[in-house]
């Protein structure tokens, strides 16, 4: 098999896990994080309906780029992540650079 082929298998299962129709193949936790951040999604309050005004992450140097992005596409005011660069866990440290 070549990278092209491993691409088009990644995708077919991509496709087959993220179907909600299909039970052949079942999602991972990480498989619907990544569709909720692709989706753009907010995370609101339940009490106001609204974005919350705050986020807050502590342990920040173990997220990995699809929690992030989740982070990175909430229209809140304020995003305070607190870590630790020292006490890298994932193999992605972006989380210091929200810009």
């Amino acid at each position: 098999m070549n990278a092209a082929d491993y691409v088009r298998l990644a995708r077919a299962l991509w496709a087959e896990m993220s179907d909600p129709h299909q039970s052949d193949v079942s999602i991972t936790h990480n498989g619907y994080l990544k569709l909720f951040a692709m989706s753009g999604a907010q995370m609101l309050s339940k009490k106001t309906g609204r974005p919350f005004d705050l986020i807050m992450v502590d342990e920040a140097q173990d997220l990995n780029k699809v929690t992030l992005q989740m982070i990175r596409n909430q229209q809140t005011g304020v995003k305070l992540l607190v870590g630790d660069p020292h006490q890298v866990r994932s193999c992605v440290c972006a989380c210091f650079s929200l810009s």
